[in-house]
């Protein structure tokens, strides 16, 4: 997948085979959970968790997701 990053250099801060993750939205994140979840294989659930979890430090909408 292409992405474009500001900020970051390829081999410097990010290195060949990183996972990168994405900053959800709430909206995003509903949508995908309510509407758009049987279209999610295990990899997309975990990494939703991930993120959940990792947002749930600073609101506790994530802890519900």
């Amino acid at each position: 997948v292409a992405v474009a990053i500001d900020g970051p250099i390829v081999g410097r801060h990010i290195h060949p085979g990183e996972i990168l993750y994405v900053d959800l939205s709430r909206d995003d994140a509903i949508r995908l959970v309510k509407d758009l979840r049987d279209m999610l294989d295990e990899s997309d659930i975990k990494a939703l968790k991930m993120i959940a979890k990792v947002k749930a430090r600073e609101d506790p909408f994530w802890t519900a997701l």
